[in-house]
């Protein structure tokens, strides 16, 4: 008898019993079960098989809810990506379709590091700042250089002004242009809603 019928009949058999030695045997010749795939003597122990499809049922059910609640947990996870990536990019595409440019002075709150030689060394510094366009405030901070091999700044970096990148309709996008140079510009020259995108390269080339 294989294990198969062994498992779905025999277990649920009125007749079976259990030797300690021998294993699972038949109560009727007190041997092991060795017969074909059939038994005529099968009698089904209804109050197990009911207990036991109940219990399959309830394993059932529950891998069902395990699975389900997996996958709200994904949807949701999937969700909040899909979020997060369209308010970036809307946010992105606001300033990118609506910016202006103006000066801010940078104040320098923590900054780190040595001399460059070579590839290695450099410093980090950790900056903020606030200017105002038509009575809003805008606010940021940020960081130039690093550690790591090649990106740590030649020089410390003192208070002084940037070239900032702002949105005239969210204060909170702006960012700093460190890689222009605007020594040559005074913060009485910028107007006061800003320097449009055409304007900039009068104003750097001034």
């Amino acid at each position: 008898m294989n294990l198969e019928f062994k498992s779905k009949y025999c277990t649920f058999c009125l007749n079976k019993k259990f030797d300690r030695n021998k294993g699972l045997t038949c109560g009727l010749v007190s041997k092991p079960i060795i017969e074909d795939d059939t038994c005529s003597n099968y009698t089904p122990n209804q109050k197990l098989i009911e207990r036991s499809n109940y219990n399959e049922q309830l394993i059932k059910k529950e891998e069902t809810f395990k699975s389900r609640i997996s996958n709200i947990k994904k949807v949701i996870l999937i969700g909040v990506a899909l979020f997060c990536i369209g308010y970036l990019s809307f946010n992105w595409l606001i300033l990118e379709s609506d910016y202006r440019y103006t000066l801010a002075k940078v104040n320098v709150t923590h900054q780190s590091g040595s001399d460059k030689f070579l590839m290695f060394g450099g410093y980090r510094c950790e900056f903020e700042y606030v200017f105002n366009i038509n009575g809003t405030k805008f606010y940021n901070k940020g960081s130039l250089g690093g550690s790591s091999r090649g990106r740590g700044l030649s020089e410390p970096i003192w208070p002084q002004k940037f070239l900032v990148k702002y949105s005239p309709n969210n204060p909170e996008m702006n960012k700093v242009l460190p890689k222009y140079d605007v020594t040559s510009i005074s913060f009485e020259d910028i107007p006061p809603n800003g320097i449009s995108p055409d304007s900039l390269g009068y104003f750097l080339n001034d």
